[in-house]
C-alpha cells in the first residue's frame, strides 16, 4: 500500500512538472490561431457570395433594360358607325406599324378616290385631268361615261350642290400578285345655298387595282402631280351593305 501511494505521488508530480507555463501560452496561441484562420475562412465566403450576389443582380438590371423597350403598351380606340354597324380599330401612325411604300400606296389610292367620286364645279375640270392622269385606258373611259349624255354628272348637278367624299378606310391587298385596295368612303351632298347636306349622306365600298409605272415616258407637268406613275387599272364602286 506504501509502495501504491509512492507511485501515485510521483506520477502526479511528473504530470504537474510537464504543464509549464511555456506549453500553456504555446495551446493559447495554437487556439486563438485557429479560430483566426476559421474567420479568416468565412470571411472570404461571405465576400465570395456577397460579389457573385451583386454580379448576378447587376446582370440582371441590365437585362431589364433591355427588355423594357421591347415591351411596350399602346392604347387604341374601336370606333363604331352608328348608321352602318361598323366598327374599326383607330390606330396611330408610325414607323413600326406603317412602312413608307404602304404609307405612298393609301395616300395615292385615296387622293385618287377622292378625285373621282366628289364633285366641286369650280374646279371641276382639273379633276377631271387628274383622275384621267392617274387611270388605265379602261378605266378612263368608264369615267369619262359619268359627264356623258343628258344625265352626265354635270347636268344633274349643275353648280348649285357640291358632293364631298370622305375616306373611311383604306385596306391594301395583293391577289395574283396585282396591287389592291378597298376602301370605304362617305359622299356627302351639298347645296351651296344654304350648305345643308341633301339627301341623306350615302356609304360606299370602293374596290380597285393599282400598279407603280416610275419609268413611264410622261410631261413634265403630269409628273409634278405623279412622280411615281402611279396608275388604276381597274375600278369599282358599290353601295355598303348595311346590317
Amino acid at each position: 500500500m506504501k509502495i501504491l501511494l509512492q507511485k501515485f505521488i510521483a506520477n502526479k508530480k511528473s504530470s504537474s512538472e510537464q504543464d509549464t507555463p511555456q506549453e500553456l501560452n504555446k495551446d493559447a496561441l495554437d487556439f486563438e490561431q485557429s479560430i483566426a484562420y476559421m474567420v479568416a475562412v468565412s470571411n472570404r465566403r461571405a465576400w465570395t457570395v456577397a460579389f457573385v450576389s451583386i454580379a448576378v443582380t447587376l446582370f440582371l438590371i441590365i437585362i431589364l433594360f433591355l427588355l423594357v423597350p421591347l415591351k411596350t403598351v399602346v392604347p387604341y380606340v374601336i370606333r363604331y358607325d352608328s348608321t352602318t354597324g361598323y366598327t374599326d380599330i383607330m390606330t396611330v401612325m408610325t414607323e413600326q406599324n406603317l412602312h413608307v411604300d404602304e404609307a405612298v400606296s393609301k395616300y395615292f389610292v385615296s387622293q385618287y378616290v377622292k378625285l373621282r367620286e366628289s364633285y366641286y364645279f369650280e374646279t371641276l375640270q382639273q379633276d377631271y385631268d387628274l383622275v384621267q392622269l392617274f387611270g388605265a385606258q379602261p378605266v378612263n373611259d368608264e369615267y369619262r361615261m359619268i359627264y356623258n349624255g343628258a344625265n352626265s354628272r354635270d347636268t344633274r348637278l349643275g353648280g348649285n350642290t357640291m358632293e364631298k367624299t370622305e375616306i373611311i378606310s383604306v385596306v391594301l391587298g395583293q391577289s395574283s400578285g396585282i396591287n389592291t385596295a378597298t376602301v370605304r368612303i362617305k359622299i356627302l351632298r351639298y347645296d351651296k345655298k344654304d350648305m345643308k347636306i341633301r339627301p341623306k349622306e350615302r356609304n360606299k365600298v370602293v374596290t380597285l387595282s393599282y400598279e407603280y409605272a416610275p419609268n413611264k415616258t410622261m410631261k413634265e407637268v403630269y409628273r409634278l402631280n405623279n412622280p411615281l406613275g402611279f396608275r388604276v387599272l381597274t375600278y369599282r364602286i358599290d353601295d355598303e351593305v348595311i346590317r
